[in-house]
């Protein structure tokens, strides 16, 4: 899958909690180890080596660097 647009649209969030949600993009070994839910951190977890697995098939670079 890959974006149609690498520009962001501004989007109104649609509640106040919504609002208190700030998006951080994270390489996905990190990202796995930061998720709260337990649930979703070990999907995430177990979805990092189909990740390496698919970037090596497909060739491309990881171009995202930890902030």
């Amino acid at each position: 899958m890959r974006l149609t647009d690498d520009k962001r649209q501004n989007t109104l969030p649609v509640n106040e909690e919504e609002a208190l949600f700030e998006p951080k993009w994270l390489l996905p070994d990190v990202a796995a180890s930061r998720i709260s839910f337990p649930t979703e951190r070990d999907f995430a977890a177990r979805a990092v080596p189909m990740v390496r697995a698919l970037r090596g098939v497909s060739g491309e670079p990881d171009a995202r660097q930890e902030p």
